[in-house]
């Protein structure tokens, strides 16, 4: 199966574990920014175009050019 990696600055990791050990886990609601209805829709219809971008290219990988 195919994977993706990211890749974040290393202070980046240093801060966000030094914040996770501190509080024992991450912050309540780290990971749910306060976004209005609408800019919620925008994000997840721009997620789901992002990801069949990447599915389509992955599909067409084994397809030599012309």
């Amino acid at each position: 199966m195919a994977s993706t990696s990211v890749h974040l600055p290393a202070a980046i990791v240093e801060k966000l574990d030094r914040l996770a050990g501190h509080q024992g886990d991450w912050p309540t609601g780290f990971f749910e920014p306060p976004l209005r209805p609408d800019e919620v829709e925008e994000l997840r219809a721009g997620g789901r175009e992002m990801e069949e971008t990447i599915l389509a290219a992955r599909r067409e990988r084994d397809v030599p050019p012309l």
